[in-house]
């Protein structure tokens, strides 16, 4: 039987059977749904973070809810302001991480109709590719690119994991989220919704990458993430909610580029490895750059074809661009694109070819400035001023399982080029 339909006929009526005193008909200019996950710790800083989310100035313009699973089978489903929790409803966790998401945004929804609505996800996060469980350690994590350690020794010894956020780990079910099931929970949100979210925000490591923006930009105009590993303390959501008491009118654009602001303002006195980063991208972008990297893509390969000698230029362009220190198969895909141009300011073929040299270095510009023009605005710290806002996986020796069917890849082609580069 299908669990996620039962449940979602289920909370549909749920929702739309606790509406109390405060529930409203009109609606705000936000319902902002925080997603909390802490099964695999981090507890301490979710109540942190959910104390300085009390402080909004709550009226009816503005609606923010947490939902918070810490243990066992059962989620709260609380709203968030003056001070104070209200708890809406106590939910029943399913091991589908992702349909539970769908009931916590439907019961939102239902209960507090805006405007513009938002969904920040909060926990552990690993880039696009699925974490494994380690049945020995207990722990979670993504499989190595081989000998990827040897890339980034100095900054991987700075980056003591405990003190860092690692998508959504639900260890009392043994689950987590993976890029399937992000699709579904933001496809279905849609539906119920009928219209994208204003913003979807990752409160967790590595999650600014070119994939997810791809599969998200049907669902989402907005998406906020990190390319390196955050500190524990995650968004300043005092910031946050000081921003949404004064101004609750704000535009999605003008909130996720100041909660950016408000991000480097908060880690610059704090992080003195200068490792934190954060940015937001303007999804409507995404499909064509997915356009771009199939018809980048095509050139390389063309120019392969022409050159073989070529891969090398390629693969030294990668060893040299700017890798993230905890995972090095994910890189800052920007700056890949400069040094591939930089090298090819060399790098000649032959005039019968030499027509497809040129059209690669034009794709390749091109592709800088749609990166420049999706980031709506981005921060980072000194040891990671070669990030420019999205990142994208291109491991050196072996290509994950789980990246086999991520869209993007599939998509835009750059599963074959990740192929013929590892020659896998």
């Amino acid at each position: 039987m299908n669990y996620r339909i039962i449940a979602c006929i289920f909370f549909w009526f749920f929702g739309m059977g606790i509406a109390g005193e405060e529930h409203i008909n009109k609606p705000a200019s936000w319902t902002i749904l925080v997603y909390i996950e802490t099964t695999h710790g981090l507890q301490e800083w979710s109540f942190q973070n959910i104390h300085d989310m009390t402080l909004l100035n709550a009226d009816n313009n503005v609606h923010l809810l947490v939902w918070l699973h810490a243990h066992g089978d059962e989620a709260w489903l609380y709203k968030v302001g003056n001070r104070s929790l209200k708890e809406e409803a106590t939910m029943v966790v399913l091991p589908d991480v992702a349909q539970n998401i769908v009931n916590a945004m439907q019961i939102a929804a239902s209960c507090y109709p805006a405007d513009k609505y938002g969904l920040v996800l909060w926990d552990h996060g690993y880039g696009i590719l699925t974490p494994y469980k380690d049945e020995e350690t207990g722990e979670w994590d993504v499989a190595p690119d081989c000998v990827e350690e040897e890339d980034a020794p100095d900054l991987v010894e700075c980056l003591c994991r405990p003190r860092y956020k690692g998508m959504l780990i639900d260890a009392a079910h043994d689950t987590c989220l993976d890029h399937a099931g992000m699709i579904y929970a933001c496809s279905a949100i849609y539906d119920i919704l009928g219209k994208k979210l204003a913003f979807l925000g990752m409160d967790l490591c590595m999650g600014a990458m070119i994939e997810h923006a791809y599969q998200l930009a049907p669902y989402v105009e907005f998406m906020l993430g990190s390319q390196e590993c955050e500190m524990p303390d995650g968004w300043d959501y005092a910031a946050l909610v000081r921003r949404l008491s004064s101004v609750p009118e704000i535009g999605a654009r003008e909130l996720v580029a100041s909660i950016i602001n408000d991000y480097n303002d908060y880690y610059e006195p704090r992080s003195p490895e200068g490792l934190y980063t954060h940015s937001a991208l303007d999804l409507s972008y995404a499909l064509t750059f997915k356009e771009h990297a199939k018809r980048l893509v095509y050139l390389m390969k063309a120019v392969r074809d022409a050159d073989a000698q070529f891969l090398g230029y390629v693969r030294n362009a990668r060893k040299e661009s700017f890798s993230m220190a905890w995972k090095p198969m994910y890189i800052d895909l920007h700056d890949f694109y400069d040094h591939l141009l930089n090298y090819l300011k060399t790098y000649t073929l032959d005039a019968t070819h030499e027509h497809l040299l040129e059209d690669l270095q034009e794709e390749l510009k091109l592709g800088c400035n749609l990166i420049d023009n999706m980031v709506v605005a981005r921060t980072g710290g000194f040891a990671v001023e070669r990030t420019h806002g999205p990142s994208i996986y291109f491991p050196q020796h072996r290509i994950d399982n789980s990246y086999r069917t991520v869209l993007f890849a599939l998509h835009s082609s750059w599963l074959s080029f990740l192929e013929m580069i590892i020659e896998c």
